[in-house]
């Protein structure tokens, strides 16, 4: 068998253009060298009794000699002697393989990934089905696999998928797909990236793969794997006689236009694999257990959480409004889901809401993310509405952490594409004048950080109280100094380590109260607040009166007004919607027995809104919700009225028709 071992001229870059090297004399040589192994366990044998081999012992393969003078071709059996002269003729190479024991080392790990199949230094795949069984017997063996960041590694040296001129002209759909099979470790896609894997090799003891777990799980953009490969031509050699007598290999860039070929191979190989891996698995609770830091829960040595206690509790009085507790320990507690590996029935997304601004709620988040192996995204709508474009670049990213920092006046835009996100676990990705496309199974933990609370006029899937969780703070001071700036660069500049230990102990406090998600579910309304909501939009005499059917019939407003202001009514319709949707949210016992259509003659919705009580617009005034308004509404000091309640109407049908007239 054929090992072709020019790639060290790629790792060396000392070669010239026609691969040949200069030595210490000044003399050229051709350092085209081809190996003919044909036992690598002999082979592996020899290396493991090096020290006892004779020098003048054969190895098992020859080396190819051409002379520069005439082409002649000479092939040599290797043996220890020759190897090291060839060391002493290209010193570059002694120092680069640290000695004959290692060259040959690398030579057979090289030789068993050839074997295999492929031109990469793994094991590839027969088929979807073998790929697909591999998976899911890692995801089976419950381990913690750290997927690493592409451009955090250092195997670029390694990697170098090729294609040859048939695959752009003669190989079919099928041809092609298979093709990209046989050059990649594929695992299928996470977050919309490709995640590969390296593994070590016998013999080599410096290959960039992580000593704890003894190999390396890579995620990888589309377009950034597209662009690793190469175009392999070979260009044979021939004699006077036209006898072919060598062939030379070179690689070349792939241009643009036919990149995309290359591209739709390797979407329709992952999305098939991620397919048959998900009917494979069926009901199976199974699912990629990745992290992205030092998992290590010993290591806690660590000063950032001291430093965001000192600012945040210390010298600005920061507590988590819901709880009253410290307000770093929260903060703490939820960047542990952040890290934690995702699962896949999780659709929740979080929020950091508080009035104050300049302490790192936004930074500190980003700067870890960009310390670890965390993708990170940003959605930032700027000053204006979102639109499709807005957001396409970043969700394209496949990030594992996307943060929306101030929504702005595109607070609508930016909830509805997040609610559409966690729920679907998909997101559409459209760039100006490009194609569209999907992403599947984007398991993205998003969080809006913001100084002002969140709202949504339509919010028909429930998002801001079953779908998003809250940390807000109390009413503490701006940051006008940039006091947080140490804390941001103290994890800039701190060892990996001390990174991981404070990322560890977020995750032990969110594993410690598991609870804490749910405490924190839904939009915090404080009952302040919550009075102040009330009781912009209902009228208090009509409560002190008590002589309604609906709670619609509570509503204050211009009756001059309303049919002459658009902007009037909106802003009535919004503040009416808000309150249902919070008696629905937070008093649900009696939202239950309550609820009812929407009046037909009213004066905030037109004719042909749709009435259905499903939609929570309207309840039953009846002593139960009366008792709660007044308990929620401000009443004057002055009130001595009871308000006498009306009885409870069983059906909508025995409430009578109120008539708005103008």
């Amino acid at each position: 068998m054929n090992i072709d071992i020019k790639y060290i001229k790629d790792v060396l870059g000392i070669f010239d253009k026609y691969g040949r090297i200069k030595n210490n004399d000044g003399c050229e040589y051709d350092t085209t060298i081809m190996t003919h192994v044909d036992d690598v366990p002999t082979f592996k044998h020899v290396i493991d009794d090096i020290d006892n081999i004779k020098p003048n012992t054969k190895l098992g393969f020859k080396i190819k000699q051409t002379s520069m003078k005439d082409l002649s071709v000479t092939y040599i059996d290797a043996t220890p002697s020759l190897i090291e002269r060839l060391f002493e003729l290209v010193p570059q190479l002694n120092g680069m393989w640290k000695g004959i024991k290692y060259f040959l080392t690398t030579l057979i790990a090289y030789n068993k990934s050839k074997v295999k199949g492929g031109d990469v230094k793994w094991a590839s795949f027969k088929n979807l089905d073998e790929n697909a069984d591999y998976c899911i017997d890692l995801m089976k063996e419950a381990n913690k696999f750290h997927l690493h960041k592409y451009d955090k590694t250092n195997i670029e040296g390694y990697f170098k998928p090729t294609v040859t001129w048939e695959f752009f002209n003669e190989y079919s759909d099928g041809e092609q797909l298979f093709a990209v099979l046989k050059k990649l470790p594929c695992l299928g896609t996470y977050n919309g990236r490709v995640v590969l894997e390296f593994k070590k090799l016998d013999g080599l003891d410096d290959y960039g793969i992580d000593e704890k777990y003894n190999r390396r799980f890579i995620s990888i953009e589309y377009d950034e794997l597209v662009n690793k490969f190469r175009l392999l031509k070979i260009h044979k050699i021939y004699d006077k006689n036209g006898e072919v007598v060598d062939e030379k290999v070179t690689y070349e860039s792939i241009d643009e236009k036919d990149k995309k070929y290359i591209r739709t191979a390797l979407v329709d190989y992952c999305t098939k694999l991620d397919y048959v891996i998900k009917k494979k698995i069926g009901k199976q609770d199974l699912s990629w257990n990745f992290i992205r830091y030092d998992d290590d829960p010993t290591n806690t040595d660590e000063q950032i959480s001291d430093m965001i206690r000192e600012l945040w509790d210390v010298r600005l009085g920061g507590l988590d409004v819901r709880t009253g507790t410290s307000l770093t320990d929260s903060y703490m507690t939820m960047l542990g889901w952040y890290f934690s590996p995702t699962y896949v029935c999780e659709r929740i997304a979080g929020s950091f809401y508080s009035p104050a601004s300049g302490f790192g709620k936004t930074k500190i988040l980003k700067t870890l993310c960009d310390r670890t192996d965390v993708v990170y995204g940003n959605l930032d709508p700027g000053q204006g509405a979102a639109n499709q474009f807005t957001f396409a670049r970043e969700l394209a990213k496949g990030p594992d952490i996307m943060q929306c920092d101030d929504p702005m006046q595109g607070t609508e835009d930016v909830l509805r594409l997040v609610s559409r996100l966690v729920t679907n676990k998909s997101a559409q990705v459209e760039f100006k004048g490009k194609d569209s496309y999907q992403i599947e199974n984007l398991n993205t933990k998003v969080l809006i950080t913001s100084n002002k609370p969140l709202y949504m006029k339509n919010d028909t899937n429930n998002f801001l109280t079953q779908k998003l969780f809250e940390l807000q703070t109390n009413d503490m001071p701006h940051c006008t100094k940039r006091e947080a700036d140490p804390i941001v660069k103290h994890i800039e500049q701190c060892d990996d380590s001390e990174i991981s230990a404070f990322l560890n102990k977020c995750v032990k406090m969110y594993n410690d109260n598991s609870g804490w998600i749910e405490q924190h579910m839904g939009l915090y309304m404080s009952k302040e607040d919550e009075s102040v909501m009330f009781d912009n939009i209902l009228s208090l005499q009509k409560l002190k009166d008590n002589n309604w059917k609906t709670l619609m019939d509570l509503v204050e407003f211009d009756e001059f007004k309303i049919d002459r202001d658009k902007s009037y009514k909106e802003s009535l319709q919004k503040s009416y919607l808000a309150v249902c949707k919070h008696i629905w949210n937070h008093y649900n016992d009696i939202a239950k027995i309550t609820v009812c259509c929407l009046p037909k003659n009213n004066p905030l919705f037109p004719p042909g809104t749709n009435r259905k009580a499903s939609l929570h617009k309207c309840f039953k005034y009846n002593v139960e919700l009366n008792k709660l308004l007044l308990d929620i509404v401000s009443l004057q000091q002055d009130d001595d009225i009871t308000p006498t309640p009306k009885p409870v109407y069983d059906n909508w049908d025995d409430i009578p028709t109120r008539v708005y007239y103008k």
